[in-house]
């Protein structure tokens, strides 16, 4: 190894700076190096965080932008909606639906909107008058399956009733008027759609965007009628069972 001529007997540093395993013996030295590694570690890593901030505040600007610009172009939207809803009449059904709010307000609302799109949507030209005929297609469709669910759901209601009243007078006749066997009402039969809107109700409650929070409110709705329908499908079964039982006491008793 060669020697220093200002210094004898000095070893010079090799190429490359100093490393730990220079001076294997000098725990100074070797913590210094180490010191030295993790401050430039550090330094990488703070430079590489800042990339990805900077990366990380042009996207979210990006997003806020966009999100400005939907929000813009959605009022927008709904301004020139309302001025057009304003401009056409309403019929006196309509008017005495809208007085009454509720659900029966809120669907003559609805139709009055969609009346008033499918006219200006009339108004411009072949393709507008394209759309118009499916929309009112797809209506079609839809008050169709409403009127079969309303029509399942009457025919349900008059079961039941019928049901009852045929599972009363068999109690009546057995000797047992008053009995709470047919007071099973189907609640509590159905968690999961329970706890599913349980979890929308949460959801709607948290949602700030007023567009998102009707969205959540109809689903709340439909939800509770579905389950609503199936309370009563099982109910209506639990009543035919129950009768069809006290049926065969009475044969049972006038065969005695």
């Amino acid at each position: 190894m060669p020697v220093t001529d200002d210094f004898p007997g000095l070893v010079p540093p090799p190429e490359g700076g100093l490393r730990s395993e220079t001076f294997p013996e000098d725990g100074a030295a070797r913590q210094l190096l180490r010191d030295a590694e993790l401050e430039r570690e550090l330094a990488e890593k703070a430079a590489a965080d800042a990339r990805a901030a900077e990366e990380q505040e042009d996207v979210t600007l990006d997003d806020m932008r966009a999100a400005a610009d939907a929000r813009a172009a959605e009022e927008a939207r709904a301004d020139a909606l309302a001025s057009l809803v304003a401009r056409t009449p309403l019929t006196e059904e309509e008017k005495a639906a809208l007085r009454e709010g509720g659900q029966v307000g809120e669907f003559a609302r609805r139709k009055v909107v969609a009346r008033a799109t499918d006219k200006d949507l009339e108004t411009k030209g072949p393709a507008g008058v394209a759309k118009v005929k499916k929309r009112k297609r797809n209506r079609g469709h839809a008050d169709a399956s409403r009127e079969r669910a309303k029509d399942r759901a009457e025919a349900l209601a008059l079961e039941e009733a019928r049901f009852m009243e045929r599972a009363a007078g068999l109690l009546v006749d057995l000797g047992r008027g008053g009995s709470t066997v047919l007071d099973d009402d189907g609640a509590g039969a159905f968690p999961e759609d329970e706890e599913k809107i349980k979890a929308l109700v949460a959801a709607k409650e948290r949602e700030q965007d007023q567009k998102k929070k009707k969205n959540l409110r109809d689903k709340v709705r439909r939800a509770r009628q579905a389950l609503a329908a199936k309370a009563l499908q099982r109910r209506v079964g639990l009543l035919e069972i129950r009768v069809a039982k006290l049926e065969e006491e009475m044969r049972a008793q006038a065969a005695a």
